[in-house]
């Protein structure tokens, strides 16, 4: 490694063979991201190391750091944030401090998400790990309450609309009022600050996804386990519609309610036993 040479950025772009040749110390005095790669002549360049430098901040909440190319961020054209684009995603990296110590730094993918929410200046912003070039899962226990360490991928929400200008945590509150009592799937929800290539970018809610992630993770299901349909449309996100039509079929049938529940409660567990035997080991 004698022969290599780092290359290394101060405002978030991915560094280049023409990037800041790096020879003395780096002195900064403000919060500053740092991204360097190492160049070796007749050899590929190394793989991008990101790190967030914290200067003159303490705070109380768990820091979120977001980093991406500018152009990926801000181009007038395809910047997925100056242009308010969903169903696009730019790679990014992220960085979670707990209690001021690292915890992950890891190479995603980032996207913008919400309808009304996106056009915000302080938008959502949807977080799936990538393992093309980094890791496959995201893995920290991010909700403190749930017994969950990898996670397929996870949103910032800045309040949801219209809370956004409001409490900023009442949809998370909603989830929480239920969980000790109804026993039903919640969302988490975990108040933190969030950095975006190096600015601050306010207070964001950690937020899981109603995707199919989330059954992954919260269930420890493969995706072929299940089907998931969202809107009353019934738009399939998972699996197939089948089993669903068939339900929906046998409940606008004239049937008595005790019949009903009766003819739904044998499909049931002739549905379980049938997949329980198909996922018994050979």
């Amino acid at each position: 490694m004698e022969d290599a040479e780092i290359r290394y950025t101060q405002n978030g772009d991915n560094p280049t063979r023409t990037s800041i040749l790096y020879i003395e110390p780096i002195k900064i005095d403000s919060t500053t991201v740092i991204r360097a790669i190492s160049i070796e002549e007749g050899k590929l360049s190394s793989r991008t190391v990101t790190n967030t430098y914290f200067i003159n901040v303490d705070k109380d909440l768990p820091v979120i750091s977001l980093v991406a190319d500018s152009i990926a961020l801000w181009d007038t054209l395809s910047g997925i944030y100056q242009k308010n684009l969903r169903r696009v995603n730019r790679l990014a990296n992220v960085e979670f401090f707990e209690d001021q110590v690292e915890v992950v730094n890891q190479i995603i993918n980032m996207g913008i998400s919400g309808n009304i929410a996106r056009f915000s200046g302080q938008k959502a912003i949807f977080l799936d790990a990538n393992d093309k070039y980094g890791n496959k899962t995201l893995d920290h226990r991010f909700f403190p309450d749930k017994r969950i360490y990898s996670f397929q991928s996870m949103l910032l929400r800045a309040g949801g609309h219209p809370d956004k200008y409001a409490s900023m945590f009442r949809d998370g509150m909603g989830q929480y009022l239920t969980k000790e009592h109804l026993h039903n799937d919640y969302i988490g929800y975990r108040p933190v600050v969030v950095y975006l290539n190096g600015k601050y970018w306010g207070i964001y809610n950690i937020r899981e996804k109603a995707n199919s992630n989330y059954l992954v993770d919260n269930h420890r299901l493969d995706k072929n386990q299940f089907d998931l349909l969202e809107n009353s449309w019934g738009s399939v996100k998972n699996g197939d519609e089948s089993h669903y039509r068939n339900l929906a079929a046998m409940a606008i049938q004239k049937i008595p309610a005790d019949g009903l529940f009766l003819k739904i409660r044998c499909h049931h567990l002739y549905t379980e036993q049938t997949w329980r035997k198909h996922e018994q080991p050979k």
